[in-house]
């Protein structure tokens, strides 16, 4: 569990965790240098199952990466300081991956919800078995870091989380997993992604630039004529990146951006104007009209279900 400044989430996330059906497992808190009360929240559960890494600040991926080096199990998940696991996640891809010994890593749905866990909307509940790189090209649909469960010697076989980059650390690592395993998907809501205002890096335009960096470098590994899909990627890319700095309460700090996310959107892929474009519509009604926006809100909630 990766920590930075997280102590209004923390111990209903590290709750999360103790409270599986699967209770042989231990949880490595990586507090990432934090100024509150994280550290102290994390050090104060009284479970033997609890270890606190103490870390100088270097972002998530270097976090994860600590977390990896310390852990001592065949296999590895990831639970972000403000995620949640449903009590069934661990036992579930256990069993899943116990049942499939070729495949590396095992994940299930993921739904979304606020700073106070209610549910904002479901995610795109995608369960692709086997061979899935290809579909992992078009988006990420494990959609969250806390929802995978991986074998460790697949981790050591493709190397951990790039600490270069600040966005998309999760995708490039599944797309190195899937070049080389077969995954396993679960058809059962395991994980609770909260979608709040920690959870975007304020840095979210080098967020988007680091995406498009790694899905640039998985399509140019590609033969000429399998690269079509690129644009597609691209479009879908940047309208997760609009609807995520609606929904984490950023959109009247951040119109301008969220205009361009669309822009792009829309610039990469034309003939899908109305998903960026109703997700400027939202943010404008957001601005001018509660009741409109409130209309609006609903109608986008619906966007991440809708395939590119």
């Amino acid at each position: 569990m990766p920590a930075f400044n997280a102590a209004g989430t923390i111990r209903e996330s590290i709750e999360s965790a103790l409270h599986q059906t699967c209770r042989d497992f231990e949880l490595l808190v990586t507090d990432d240098g934090s100024s509150d009360d994280t550290l102290k929240i994390a050090d104060s559960i009284g479970d033997s199952r609890v270890k606190v890494i103490r870390c100088s600040h270097a972002g998530a991926a270097a976090a994860r990466n600590h977390g990896i080096a310390r852990a001592r199990g065949e296999f590895i998940c990831f639970l972000d300081a403000d995620d949640l696991w449903a009590p069934t996640k661990l036992e579930r891809q256990l069993d899943a991956l116990r049942a499939s010994p070729e495949s590396a890593l095992a994940y299930g749905w993921s739904d979304l919800v606020n700073q106070q866990g209610g549910l904002l909307f479901r995610g795109g509940h995608v369960s692709v078995s086997g061979s899935v790189r290809d579909k992992l090209f078009v988006y990420n649909f494990i959609e969250c870091g806390s929802n995978p469960m991986v074998r460790r010697i697949a981790l050591d076989a493709v190397g951990w989380f790039d600490e270069k980059l600040i966005g998309g650390e999760d995708w490039d690592l599944w797309q190195r997993i899937a070049a080389r395993y077969p995954f396993v998907g679960i058809p059962e809501t395991l994980v609770y992604y909260r979608m709040s205002e920690p959870s975007l890096s304020a840095n979210v335009e080098q967020q988007a630039k680091d995406c498009l960096a790694i899905a640039h470098r998985m399509f140019a590994a590609l033969p000429e004529e399998q690269r079509v899909g690129e644009s597609r990627t691209v479009a879908r890319l940047y309208r997760y990146l609009a609807l995520r700095t609606v929904f984490a309460g950023q959109a009247r700090n951040r119109l301008r951006t969220i205009c361009g996310f669309a822009y792009s959107s829309f610039h990469a892929r034309p003939s899908l104007s109305v998903i960026p474009f109703l997700c400027i519509l939202s943010t404008a009604a957001l601005l001018f009209s509660i009741r409109a926006h409130r209309t609006l809100y609903r109608i986008t909630c619906l966007l991440p279900q809708m395939p590119i």
